[in-house]
């Protein structure tokens, strides 16, 4: 019914106007709001550094539910991570936002399983999971064994085998992993499948880039999320004018390719980028599919957009 707010008066400018304050209540799905509009400031008006405000509801928002999210880190030499460590949750309903695994100093070292609690909203049944790092801290390669989700209201448990290294340095050197969920609500899991992507540069003046580029894949059965293309098959030095460069992309069944988004960070010396094509090659089938371009990804070039779809 109502929220409390205040300060502890400390620092330089210590003075707060307050406009209003929300609250979601996330199991309820519903948004409250508290209208303030008074200083909290020993100096101003009243003088006053606490208040407390009356919460009425004023939008319906997505339901959550609670889940625990174990993650075991494998038992092997190095196989702890000092870097921040993500998740998204894919079901039948959707995917859930970027979760990100907040962690104490200690946790996901080797041999060792954490325990998180996180909010999501309802994805259905859980089909995969994608985890990854930031590549940050002193010693950012980690080798994950295994994920497990329950619902804490529902009891319903999911878990994700991996057994992988998230490195940019070991076996493939990728850091974002994609797990297929089993359990007992999934009586068929997602196969693991491996995409290889070729990028053809055009040939016109100064077509290549020294951006960081990304794409994301878009399939009948959900997306693969951004993955930067880091280690060209084909070439060192990637994205020059004229040349082909080619990716293997790692993912739980993505259906038939419907789309591919890709794009830079715009950084580097020459991020300019004139791209002629994409295509996607499914491994296991065969089944190619062409993405023509023909398009300038360039602040200084046509729209001045750096994605394209």
């Amino acid at each position: 019914k109502h929220v409390v707010i205040g300060h502890d008066n400390k620092g330089l400018g210590a003075g707060w106007f307050v406009d209003k304050v929300l609250v979601e209540a996330l199991h309820d799905g519903i948004l409250y709001s508290a209208s303030c509009n008074e200083w909290l400031a020993s100096d101003r008006a009243d003088r006053k550094l606490e208040r407390k405000l009356k919460l009425q509801a004023c939008q319906a928002t997505e339901k959550r539910s609670s889940w625990l999210c174990s993650v075991t880190t494998s038992d092997i030499s190095y196989a702890g991570t000092d870097a921040n460590v993500y998740i998204q949750v894919y079901g039948k309903r959707g995917k859930s936002d970027v979760l990100q695994l907040h962690s104490e100093s200690n946790s996901f070292e080797r041999g060792k399983t954490d325990e998180f609690r996180v909010e999501m909203e309802d994805v259905g049944t859980v089909s995969k999971l994608r985890v990854w790092h930031d590549n940050k801290g002193l010693a950012s390669d980690w080798h994950l064994a295994a994920i497990s989700l329950r619902n804490l209201a529902s009891g319903d448990t999911y878990t994700f085998q991996a057994g992988v290294w998230l490195s940019p340095s070991k076996d493939d050197k990728e850091f974002i992993r994609e797990l297929s969920a089993t359990g007992a609500t999934v009586p068929h899991p997602l196969a693991s499948c491996e995409y290889t992507l070729q990028t053809f540069t055009g040939a016109v003046k100064h077509a290549g880039t020294d951006a960081d580029v990304f794409v994301i894949l878009y399939g009948e059965k959900g997306d693969s999320g951004l993955r930067p293309l880091r280690h060209s098959d084909t070439n060192r030095n990637k994205f020059q004018r004229g040349k082909e460069d080619t990716f293997t992309i790692r993912a739980c069944d993505l259906g038939k390719i419907q789309k591919v988004r890709i794009g830079h960070d715009n950084g580097g010396a020459g991020p300019g980028w004139y791209l002629d094509r994409v295509t996607i090659q499914e491994q296991a089938t065969g089944e190619t599919t062409t993405f023509p371009c023909g398009r300038w990804l360039s602040q200084g070039e046509e729209d001045g957009q750096v994605e394209r779809e």
